[in-house]
């Protein structure tokens, strides 16, 4: 199907392609090279150290016909002078006898979402800001097992937003200034929630939720955590058959899919009997009421609303239930989704974010979307600076050889 509908496709493996005791099946690496009949490149990470000893040692590893696939290296993230490394190279293409088709330097300054939640331990979220009064703070629950954290990324584009990760055991001070609270996803919703519970940090929730000039969004796990309850009867995630949600939004959540939904996901805003203009959801987005937003799902739970009001009207996805109906809840100044991605949608995060600015006494924003201009200069950046680095000739050579 993706040959039917593209002129190249890039694979990109997933960690080692020399785990040789999980070679049978695997579907990240070499089995999907294999499958593909696709040529490879190995890519080495210099700046961990060690990068000579682990591709001559990845190549050792593989066997004929996996290694015959290898058609070049590249030497990725090197900082410092460039012909220090010549001898080494040298030395390596005799060992491997595939050649070195480049170095690429560390590129500092690139605004580009994280792989996944282990480099969000070096995520630099600080910013300089005069006072707590200049600015809007958003803050981030740092769940044990929180994933998708890039759901956050568009927010460090916007100059005066400070994005504040909340660890569940930090001071409660952390929590009194800040104009909005995100609970991000998790890989078990059901566990967090049990750490919530004893760290006291979902009281403080409950208790920052009678303050409805802040909003409390949760996104996909952390939708579910906002909650009545989370069922578990089957135990998908925990040993526990249910357990009950930080109760401030009316839904309840419960794993009954066998299969997790992975999926692209179109919607658009339909906040149903939105009279009440109390609503905080209301207020933020009726200017947008019925404009497009998207995002992907991966997720096995379904939710059922009660009190709450569904927030997106589906039109490509799965959404609350599995129906492809509605997505998402919202209900007084509590509202959440499964979509991931949620905050890439610049109409949304405008609206959200002028409307605490309005409660902040701050000037509001339109204009271009921030967050995606800094992508798209950064990928720019990116491309050029790789397109030096390396022998792309070789590599286009490998990709439009019509004898392959």
């Amino acid at each position: 199907k993706l040959k039917e509908d593209y002129d190249i496709i890039i694979m990109e493996g997933a960690g080692s392609p020399a785990e040789i005791n999980l070679r049978e099946g695997d579907l990240a690496n070499m089995g999907a090279a294999e499958i593909a009949d696709a040529d490879v490149l190995l890519v080495g990470d210099i700046d961990k150290g060690g990068v000579f000893a682990s591709i001559a040692g990845t190549f050792l590893l593989l066997d004929d016909a996996d290694r015959s696939r290898f058609k070049g290296v590249i030497i990725n993230k090197f900082r410092g002078k460039q012909e220090l490394l010549c001898s080494g190279i040298e030395r390596l293409e005799e060992i491997i006898e595939v050649p070195v088709l480049g170095i690429v330097p560390y590129a500092e300054n690139l605004q580009l979402p994280e792989e996944d939640s282990a480099s969000l331990k070096e995520h630099n979220w600080t910013k300089e800001f005069e006072s707590n009064r200049d600015h809007i703070i958003i803050g981030v629950i740092k769940l044990p097992k929180i994933a998708n954290f890039t759901d956050i990324d568009p927010f460090d584009s916007e100059d005066d937003v400070e994005v504040r990760m909340i660890e569940l055991y930090d001071d409660k001070e952390k929590l009194k200034d800040i104009d909005a609270l995100i609970l991000p996803g998790t890989r078990n919703s059901t566990e967090d929630m049990k750490e919530l519970e004893e760290s006291g940090m979902a009281d403080r929730i409950r208790k920052l939720h009678n303050n409805k000039h802040i909003p409390i969004i949760g996104i996909c796990g952390g939708y579910q955590i906002l909650g009545n309850k989370i069922i578990d009867k089957n135990h998908k995630e925990s040993k526990l058959d249910e357990i009950d949600g930080l109760g401030i939004l009316d839904i309840e959540s419960e794993f009954i899919r066998e299969e997790k939904i992975v999926k692209q996901s179109l919607a658009n805003f339909e906040l149903t009997d939105a009279k009440d203009e109390s609503e905080q959801a209301y207020e933020m987005f009726s200017k947008i009421n019925g404009e497009e937003v998207t995002g992907y799902e991966l997720h096995e739970g379904t939710t059922n609303l009660l009190g709450a009001k569904p927030l997106f009207r589906i039109k490509e996805g799965m959404g609350n239930n599995n129906e492809g109906k509605y997505d998402g809840a919202y209900q007084n100044n509590v509202f959440g989704t499964y979509f991931h991605g949620i905050f890439n949608n610049y109409n949304l995060r405008r609206e959200l974010l002028n409307y605490l600015r309005i409660n902040k006494g701050l000037e509001t924003k339109s204009g271009e979307d921030p967050y995606e201009t800094s992508v798209e200069n950064s990928l720019e950046k990116l491309a050029n600076i790789v397109e030096e680095a390396l022998d792309i000739d070789y590599i286009d050579n490998l990709i439009f050889d019509d004898e392959k």
